[in-house]
């Protein structure tokens, strides 16, 4: 890769990276299973550690079996409820606001690339009061196909009108690094979202960072 330009962009992962969204996921999967009288994971951390890997999966890992042709009905109570409280437990993780900050005074252009419906992290990102601070949003249903494929990354590299070597993409999931190495561009994994630090050395990461600020550090390495 060429060298990395100063005011390069910088694609962040949403859920697990910059928020912590698994608390208001959860209750609205809890409240979903109390209607539909389902049994619910009683994990807390296996639950958080889906909460990255959409809404589908979520429901149904974290429920009990259920008929196959219940599942869209039920995703479709849990995407309402969940979108009524959006942002009622769910923060930002510490440093993230600061980071955000950091990197709009030097100019770099920021977008989400994210495997939540657009529309969803669209709100989530609006009620975060972060929805100005991004040029771009492409969500799992604004590409052709979500990560782990490239093509959400090479979606946001092409509205920034950026090159992907001049790109980097910020995220706490294997899927995340894959996305990045497979569209061209450095890959910066982080240890405090949902995936857990196990198996993070084995991803086709460039750096793994355990605080924001580490980003801003190694940035400046270019």
């Amino acid at each position: 890769m060429t060298g990395f330009r100063p005011e390069g962009a910088v694609l962040f992962d949403l859920d697990g990276t910059l928020v912590d969204s698994a608390p208001d996921l959860i209750a609205a999967l809890t409240t979903l299973a109390h209607e539909v009288e389902l049994p619910l994971l009683e994990d807390k951390p296996i639950l958080a550690s889906l909460a990255g890997r959409g809404a589908r999966v979520l429901i149904r890992c974290g429920l009990g079996e259920f008929p196959e042709d219940r599942e869209q009905a039920l995703l479709e109570r849990f995407l309402s409820l969940y979108s009524a409280s959006i942002w009622q437990r769910s923060r930002l993780y510490p440093g993230i606001m600061e980071l955000l900050i950091a990197l709009a005074e030097q100019n770099r252009p920021l977008a989400i690339v994210t495997n939540k419906a657009e529309r969803l992290a669209r709100q989530l990102l609006t009620e975060a009061g972060l929805i100005e601070r991004f040029a771009c949003l492409i969500g799992g249903d604004t590409s052709s196909a979500p990560k782990p494929s490239p093509a959400p990354v090479l979606a946001a590299c092409q509205a920034l009108g950026v090159n992907p070597d001049q790109v980097v993409m910020v995220g706490d999931s294997e899927a995340d690094m894959r996305a990045a190495r497979d569209a061209g561009v450095r890959g910066v994994a982080v240890s405090w979202g949902y995936a857990g630090v196990a198996s993070m050395n084995e991803w086709p990461a460039d750096v793994i960072i355990d605080r924001p600020d580490a980003l801003i550090r190694w940035l400046e390495n270019f």
